[in-house]
């Protein structure tokens, strides 16, 4: 919410998650640059632009979830893991460039993301992997990237 608040300082920020743990978190946190409600993408308001980062990977129905938000909302920007394979434990998708393609899909980049990063046995797979890419003159692949689509919704931004 800092970053937010520092670029779009009169911008009315909203914070939603299903969490009454998280929430009451941010609120303590940060409740002085926006309000923070408990609940899913039903109890999302009718805004301009509605952010998530990293939260379709952990959701079984994300099609659904993204076009219940596009009724309500000018932009949708979702950030997510990059062709992730295998998939982290607690991830049920994995996405490429054309995943959202039955949506109207805007732009869409891939960037490498410091501070997403593997972990344990991925980490140790990824390390040997690249010591065989730098042993037989390959490029070698960074721990991680992220994708971000922009999709447009029924609401003009």
């Amino acid at each position: 919410m800092p970053v937010y608040r520092g670029f779009y300082p009169k911008a009315k920020l909203l914070g939603v998650d299903i969490s009454s743990v998280g929430i009451e978190k941010c609120r303590k946190t940060y409740g002085h640059l926006a309000e923070f409600l408990i609940g899913t993408e039903k109890e999302v308001p009718n805004v301009d632009i509605v952010i998530a980062s990293n939260v379709f990977e952990h959701l079984t129905n994300d099609k659904e979830v993204a076009k219940e938000i596009l009724r309500k909302a000018g932009r949708l920007y979702i950030i997510v893991p990059y062709m992730e394979e295998p998939l982290m434990d607690e991830h049920v998708n994995s996405y490429d460039e054309f995943y959202f393609s039955g949506l109207n899909v805007l732009w869409f980049k891939v960037f490498h993301a410091e501070g997403w990063t593997e972990s344990g046995f991925r980490l140790f797979k990824l390390r040997v992997r690249n010591l065989i890419r730098l042993l037989t003159g390959q490029a070698m692949r960074p721990r991680s990237s992220q994708i971000m689509f922009c999709l447009a919704g029924a609401v003009a931004p």
